[in-house]
Order: C-alpha cells, then sequence, then structure tokens
C-alpha cells in the first residue's frame, strides 16, 4: 500500500499521550452491522434533538430503510493531522460540519470520509465514521482552533490519489463540479463517493 507523505510521518511513531486509551482502528473495511445500526421498516424518518456528550445531535429514527452509504470530503491543513488521525482513530471537524455528519451517521447504513490536505492536490484515503461527534476536544490538532468535538473514524484505504486522476469525476451535490473543487464538508452522491473510494482502493493494490 502507498501511503507517500502520511506513511513517512506515521514512521516517525510520534506519541500523543491524550490518546494513549483510544482503541486503534481497523484497517481493513468492516461490515455493516444491522443490530448496531438498528434496523428499518418502509415508511418516513422521523427526527428528534438530545444532548450526546454536550454536543446536540440530530436523531433520524428510519422508518423505511435506511440510505445504503453516505459520503463527505473532509478537509485537513496538514499532513500531520492526518497521520495522527490514523494513528489513534479519530478525527475533529469544524463545528459548522457537526450537525450535518451527526444526522448522517444515524440515517445511513455508513458514512465514508474521504480526506484531503489543503494544496496537497491529492486525496489522501478514506475512513468510516463509526461514532457520533461529542464534545470532547484535543491539543493534538496542529494548525486549527476552530475545529468541534472529536469522534472515531475506522480507517478503510490510505493512498495519495491525484486530483489529475479525478477529473472526469462530477458532484451533482456541488453544481456538478469536478470533485477536487470541494470544500470541507462537502457531501457526496453516493455514485461518487462509490467511484472516488474505489480509485483510492485501486491505486492501492
Amino acid at each position: 500500500m502507498s501511503r507517500g507523505i502520511i506513511g513517512d510521518i506515521l514512521d516517525d511513531d510520534d506519541d500523543n499521550s491524550d490518546f494513549e486509551d483510544t482503541p486503534r482502528a481497523p484497517a481493513r473495511k468492516e461490515r455493516f452491522d444491522e443490530q448496531e445500526y438498528g434496523g428499518a421498516q418502509d415508511g418516513d424518518y422521523s427526527q428528534r434533538e438530545e444532548q450526546h456528550e454536550g454536543a446536540l445531535v440530530l436523531h433520524t429514527t428510519a422508518n423505511r430503510r435506511k440510505v445504503s452509504r453516505r459520503y463527505f470530503i473532509l478537509k485537513s491543513l496538514n499532513h500531520q493531522n492526518i497521520a495522527s488521525a490514523i494513528e489513534h482513530g479519530v478525527w475533529a471537524t469544524q463545528k459548522q460540519n457537526e450537525r450535518k455528519l451527526n444526522e448522517a451517521y444515524y440515517s445511513a447504513e455508513a458514512v465514508y470520509l474521504i480526506f484531503s490536505v489543503n494544496m496537497s492536490h491529492h486525496f489522501q484515503g478514506y475512513a468510516r465514521m463509526i461514532s457520533p461527534i461529542g464534545h470532547r476536544g484535543s491539543s493534538m490538532w496542529e494548525g486549527d482552533v476552530s475545529i468541534g468535538g472529536q469522534f472515531r473514524v475506522a480507517w478503510q484505504c490510505l493512498y495519495d490519489l491525484s486530483f489529475n486522476q479525478t477529473l472526469h469525476i462530477r458532484n451533482p451535490l456541488n453544481e456538478d463540479k469536478p470533485v477536487k473543487i470541494s470544500r470541507d464538508g462537502q457531501e457526496l452522491t453516493q455514485e461518487v463517493g462509490d467511484a472516488l473510494s474505489q480509485m483510492i482502493e485501486d491505486g492501492a493494490k
């Protein structure tokens, strides 16, 4: 597997005592566990708000079958933050993204996050969101004080996929622009997310 700059940083084996008790994320793609996420029947969604670890969470109760997969682009200011996320199995995003990510977590069978470091002209890999966003923060994140609470992620695949290889992929949820033109928290259609994650998987083989 090619890990590029991220792999070089991880090889330095930097330690962060804030997360010594955080379980390592599995390196393989997890199967959806219907008991863990709840079953669903035909009907409508109902929504309710409650507090989860101090954060407002929008719950979507599925009375019909959940959406299979939802995808989002997440940006990082630097490679070190991605390396820390891989090492500790956690991520934190801008507060403005928290509500829609939590909503997606409860309304879809799986939420996948495709990461890109600013100005790198690459996607570095993708991970699955495996917990809602809470309130806990940490000083481990470099260069950004505007981020919110942390949540657990399970990394699926690491690979430096060049933007130039993705020019043919356009996102209908962002005015049909090339997928490389995405702001932090931009949602992708399932078809676009499937295609982009498959390119990452294929490149890592």
